[in-house]
């Protein structure tokens, strides 16, 4: 823990955040065609506005008009005429549509059929409005779901940021009655939002299932696998990679149907030097798939010492020690949507929505 201080505590008072997750946060808070306002207009903005109310405006009445007494009327014209413009410029910028950005990553272990699933989901609210909220798992190819069960909550950023859990000062509460959780914890009722603002949440599932995919593995002398890998599911997996001990085997897609050789003609690569490609780690970076990366196998990539962030808040995701145990790991993208977040059980979606649905299936491996 001391180690992971060291390293990452530099980066807690550029960004306001020390965690991974704070990092996913702020790369799913980057919605499409919603544009934030920079400070350097909301600065020149309220100059403008205190010229206009001021000295502009004791001069129209006493240069122009030659009665100071109008300032009556004048000033309220301005007042009004501002708060329309700044309204119609904050419309503009932000739009009247609801926005939902959601990554995924569901984990399936082929020997029991046992499934896991995490999706954040960041929500952006055109008016103020409440919701009541839940989320409805998918599994790839619509697989069938038994003993199927959800937790939802809200998703708080670990670190010093505004509004951040470790933040040193306290904040005035927006709205007086508190939403609340179903009694099985599967849904939030109420949940206020402001307009123009997002809330955030995570949900944690699990279910059981058919294995979708066969899988026939054997470890060599020198650790590197051979085999092959079929996809039993209806949905075709894209950017398939499949890791191992120290190695990983790019496979481009594995069709629905068809079977994947495993083999030396794969080239495979070492897996530390593949999760390091891009050189060094940027925490500041909004590319949510690289950053689901960095969840995935945290350990495997060199931990806080390259990734320069702590992955302690949601460090169930990094299944690094699957790899020191022997186990095969094949990670797929699949196609959006994937689990569907509900509105008073309609769908919670709009055309400019962005979604990241990973899937990884931990298979066994003969030695």
């Amino acid at each position: 823990a001391s180690a992971d201080d060291q390293s990452a505590g530099g980066q807690v008072a550029t960004l306001g955040y020390h965690d991974l997750t704070g990092q996913l946060r702020d790369g799913m808070d980057q919605f499409r065609e919603v544009r934030p306002v920079p400070f350097a207009i909301v600065a020149g903005l309220v100059v403008i506005y205190i010229l206009l109310i001021g000295p502009i405006d004791y001069l129209i009445v006493k240069k122009w008009f030659k009665r100071m007494e109008l300032t009556w009327i004048t000033f309220p014209i301005w007042v009004v005429l501002f708060s329309v413009g700044a309204y119609a410029l904050a419309f503009w910028l932000k739009g009247d549509q609801l926005r939902v950005n959601q990554a995924e990553l569901v984990d399936i272990d082929i020997p029991s059929g046992r499934v896991r699933g995490t999706t954040w989901t960041h929500l952006f609210s055109p008016r103020p409005d409440t919701y009541n909220v839940t989320l409805q798992p998918q599994l790839p190819g619509g697989l069938p779901q038994r003993r199927r069960h959800v937790l939802l909550s809200w998703l708080g950023v670990p670190g010093e940021a505004l509004g951040g859990m470790q933040a040193g000062t306290s904040s005035s509460a927006i709205f007086a009655r508190p939403y609340q959780f179903a009694p099985q914890l599967d849904r939030l009722s109420d949940v206020p939002i402001q307009i123009w603002s997002t809330k955030s949440f995570v949900a944690r599932w699990t279910a059981e299932t058919t294995a979708p995919l066969e899988a026939t593995l054997k470890v060599a002398a020198d650790r590197t696998l051979s085999g092959h890998l079929t996809n039993r599911s209806d949905v075709d997996l894209g950017q398939c990679h499949l890791l191992f001990d120290r190695w990983i085997y790019r496979i481009a897609s594995l069709p629905r149907g068809k079977k994947q050789v495993i083999g030396e003609d794969l080239q495979p690569r070492y897996t530390r030097t593949w999760l390091q490609r891009e050189g060094v780690y940027q925490p500041s970076g909004r590319d949510v798939p690289r950053i689901l990366e960095m969840m995935m196998f945290y350990t495997t990539a060199g931990g806080s010492e390259y990734v320069r962030l702590r992955n302690r808040y949601q460090s169930f995701c990094d299944l690094s020690g699957l790899l020191d145990a022997g186990r095969a790991i094949l990670v797929a993208r699949g196609a959006p949507p994937g689990s569907q977040f509900l509105r008073d059980d309609q769908p919670l979606a709009s055309s400019h929505d962005q979604r990241w649905v990973f899937y990884r299936f931990v298979l066994p491996v003969e030695d």
